[in-house]
């Protein structure tokens, strides 16, 4: 029997029901141990790991190089997954990004409005 949050409980919550997984389906099952926001650049060393990650995407906006370093970061950070409020800040992700992620198996979920 499971006694942890995953990436997808998560995402069954009243507040998840306008989204769109872009990438790491496969990331989903993944254990959630902390909710953080985050609008800088910088993030890798403030990790522990299993964090999802909570962002409107101000600090990258439209800077796809990093777009990438953020997510390589996350990536290596074993974070849980990346929710980006879709519109706002960001209006695409990059097929890069995209890629990077779904070879992690790293969920980044759109939060769309």
């Amino acid at each position: 029997m499971k006694s942890y949050l995953t990436v997808n409980d998560i995402l069954q919550r009243k507040h998840f029901d306008q989204i769109e997984i872009v990438a790491g389906k496969d990331g989903l099952v993944d254990q959630v141990k902390w909710v953080h926001i985050v609008e800088v650049t910088k993030i890798g060393n403030l990790l522990k790991g299993n964090e999802l990650i909570l962002s409107t995407a101000v600090a990258w906006r439209e800077r796809k190089e990093l777009f990438i370093s953020i997510v390589q970061q996350l990536i290596k950070s074993n974070a849980a997954g990346l929710c980006i409020e879709y519109g706002t800040y960001t209006k695409g992700i990059p097929h890069e990004i995209i890629s990077m992620a779904n070879k992690a198996n790293f969920p980044i979920i759109l939060i769309l409005k």
